[in-house]
């Protein structure tokens, strides 16, 4: 498993684009998982998510992830790599969606059919929380 790195910011605004990044990084990985299935339930679900999305302001998503994130249980999860996290854990974004509009996000991550997150892009996606988490603990001391 690779190690978690340090990352530093100049300023409070960095942090956030950086988080913003990081996070359109997460939805780039959805859409893609999302095409290559090829499931037309998933690909509106998938519509009806990024419209709420693409409507936040970067302000706006850390102040509902960090809600969302930086609650001590769910911090344990991502750290100890639990899959609950995903299964349990998995719509970050319940301020603005109902629940199964991201039950999705648990099918690619228990990935029955073969058709979801591989051990790599799992790996990927931990390590990506990772970062989330960072920044957004480095947010909210500024």
């Amino acid at each position: 498993m690779k190690e978690i790195t340090t990352i530093t910011f100049d300023n409070k605004e960095e942090a956030i684009e950086y988080f913003a990044d990081k996070l359109d990084g997460f939805i780039n990985l959805l859409e893609d998982k999302i095409n290559k299935r090829g499931i037309i339930k998933d690909k509106a679900l998938f519509k009806i998510f990024t419209f709420v999305y693409d409507r936040l302001t970067p302000n706006k998503l850390c102040e509902i992830v960090s809600k969302k994130l930086l609650v001590d249980e769910i911090k344990k999860q991502v750290k100890g790599r639990n899959d609950q996290f995903f299964i349990e854990n998995y719509n970050l974004f319940n301020d603005h969606l109902k629940d199964e509009h991201l039950e999705f996000l648990k099918t690619l991550w228990l990935n029955k059919d073969n058709k979801g997150f591989d051990s790599n892009e799992k790996k990927d996606l931990w390590l990506l929380f990772d970062d989330i988490i960072i920044t957004l603990e480095y947010i909210k001391e500024y």
